[in-house]
């Protein structure tokens, strides 16, 4: 039986945007827990409360994207600040915060560029001082580390198929629902090009 469910998980592979997605939600989570922190009455708590609320999509956009010479005016800070200046800035708010937005964007870049080795030494290695969303991340992520390596080895992907769920789920919702099947299954046929298939078929 053990033999039977190893081999199993030798075939699968898991997208890899939902890999991605793991690890950006926790980043995330701890986001919004840091930010809660400065949900305060203080003035300047506010100011930081704001700033973390502002800049979420900064926060989860690849460290590699970052700019270290595009300055722009940023009203919450009062001044000209370039994107790597803001993370650099939100790095220095809380040790966990920092902790856990490094390793986030280290698994990223890892997967990026397809870097099992690296991939795997990141999800193993003992991390104390990151936040227990991303540590929960990381105990799925090991738990699945066959059907990870083999998502890193080849191109497949269950991308086209979770496309093809979610514009039939957009077809059921737009024409709130088909209380004829046939009907329903013709309407998703039409969507996708194909031919229509008579009620009686």
């Amino acid at each position: 039986m053990k033999s039977l469910i190893s081999s199993h998980l030798e075939d699968c592979i898991i997208d890899r945007f939902h890999l991605s997605q793991l690890v950006t939600r926790s980043l995330n989570q701890t986001r919004i827990k840091l930010m809660n922190r400065y949900d305060t009455s203080n003035s300047e708590d506010k100011k930081i409360y704001r700033k973390l609320k502002a800049y979420w999509k900064l926060l989860l956009k690849n460290k590699t994207d970052l700019s270290d010479f595009d300055y722009r005016y940023h009203r919450l800070f009062n001044g000209q600040k370039s994107s790597r200046g803001i993370i650099d800035y939100f790095m220095t708010l809380d040790v966990e915060f920092k902790e856990t937005y490094e390793l986030a964007q280290q698994l990223l870049i890892a997967l990026q560029h397809k870097n099992f080795p690296a991939y795997q030494s990141l999800i193993q290695t003992k991390k104390p001082f990151v936040s227990s969303q991303l540590k929960r991340s990381l105990k799925i992520l090991n738990k699945h580390l066959l059907a990870i390596e083999n998502s890193f080895k080849y191109k497949d992907s269950n991308g086209h198929l979770g496309g093809i769920n979610n514009k039939i789920k957009v077809i059921k919702r737009i024409s709130f629902g088909y209380r004829n099947f046939s009907n329903f299954r013709n309407r998703i046929l039409l969507g996708f090009n194909h031919k229509r298939i008579a009620p009686n078929s």
